[in-house]
């Protein structure tokens, strides 16, 4: 095997420019491969992260025709889901506010949600420290607050207003005041648990109810056609390597028939000429791997990190590119390696 795998490379080095440009055009192939697969997983993880975020498997009602729920329609349908599920109030006071703490004004990053104590449990967010609002904190409106972990001020001003740390929480984007500590012009009804629709009933309102559960939303659909579209990227650089491999073998295996002949006339068996004209595309397969898998993930991380997705190493992407850049090879050489398997001695010696 050894003497095998030598004289494989000595005929891939003679191969010169050939062999360069086959090893660049699986190199091309596989840095397309890796880096649309890498970049498909980190947006499917990135859009679970999200989804989970703001709510996974929950439903937002709002008053389709823009009149707010009244207290009493709020009420009715609090005692109506109660035992189905969690219900929240849920008012998006604004989207990057910026906020005093004791350090000074922050960057406008955060955003104001005005809720209750249902709102944690709803979004499925963590607390890191303190504790979470009481029922009679929401209800009564007290000027306290829950903050992102990175914010350490016990005391912050919001919306033109003071209000009291009790307590930090994971997500760092969200500021959490009491719903009734700020006047809502127009609150939604958050639930996370069976379908409101009976509860909705009771309300006797035209309302829209928005779920961001993945099968509703498209995601499922849209993630299935990047896979698919990842699919067809892929064959199509996959065939562009196939062609040139084969290529490559065949106009390999022409320029060398007299050596053929000479390894066959000194006992070189069929079997062994086809291991090692099948070595080959193996050797040039494996080089373009270790050429395009670091420049497809490097790629792709720089991509990603400048727009804000997380990063994960792609081990599951890259031992499929290699995989598929290793069969690929295999089946193009195939063909030229039993040709020059199967070429007669007598032939091959009188070919010049």
């Amino acid at each position: 095997m050894k003497e095998l795998l030598a004289q494989a490379l000595r005929m891939v080095g003679r191969g010169g420019v050939r062999s360069l440009m086959t090893v660049t055009v699986i190199a091309v192939g596989i840095t397309s491969l890796t880096g649309v697969t890498t970049a498909i997983d980190a947006i499917d993880d990135h859009l679970e992260r999200t989804y989970s975020k703001l709510g996974r498997g929950t439903s937002i009602i709002r008053s389709k025709k823009g009149e707010a729920f009244t207290k009493r329609e709020i009420e009715l349908f609090r005692e109506s889901y109660q035992d189905k599920g969690v219900m929240t109030i849920i008012e998006e006071i604004s989207f990057g506010e910026s906020v005093i703490t004791d350090s000074g004004e922050s960057n406008p990053v955060y955003h104001i949600i005005a809720s209750d104590e249902n709102y944690i449990s709803f979004c499925d967010i963590g607390i890191c420290s303190g504790r979470n609002f009481t029922p009679e904190e929401s209800e009564c409106g007290k000027p306290v607050c829950l903050l992102p972990q990175e914010i350490t001020s016990p005391v912050v001003s919001v919306c033109g207003r003071k209000y009291h740390s009790i307590g930090r929480h994971t997500d760092k984007e969200k500021i959490i005041i009491p719903y009734t500590s700020v006047t809502i012009a127009d609150p939604a009804i958050g639930v996370r648990g069976k379908d409101p629709q009976e509860a909705l009933e009771r309300i006797r309102k035209e309302c829209t109810v928005t779920r961001s559960d993945p099968e509703t939303t498209g995601y499922s659909k849209a993630m299935g056609a990047l896979s698919i579209a990842a699919f067809i990227i892929g064959s199509v650089t996959m065939l562009a390597a196939s062609i040139n491999v084969m290529n490559s073998m065949l106009v390999s295996v022409k320029e060398q028939k007299r050596e053929i002949g000479v390894m066959k006339a000194t006992g070189a068996s069929n079997r062994y000429i086809l291991r090692l004209y099948l070595l080959q595309p193996l050797l040039l397969s494996l080089a373009g791997s270790l050429l395009g898998v670091p420049i497809g993930t490097a790629g792709i991380y720089l991509i990603l990190v400048t727009r804000g997705i997380e990063f994960h190493f792609p081990l599951s992407p890259i031992i499929s590119s290699i995989a598929a850049s290793v069969t690929t090879a295999l089946i193009s050489g195939y063909l030229p390696a039993k040709r020059a398997a199967t070429t007669e001695p007598v032939e091959a010696l009188r070919s010049k």
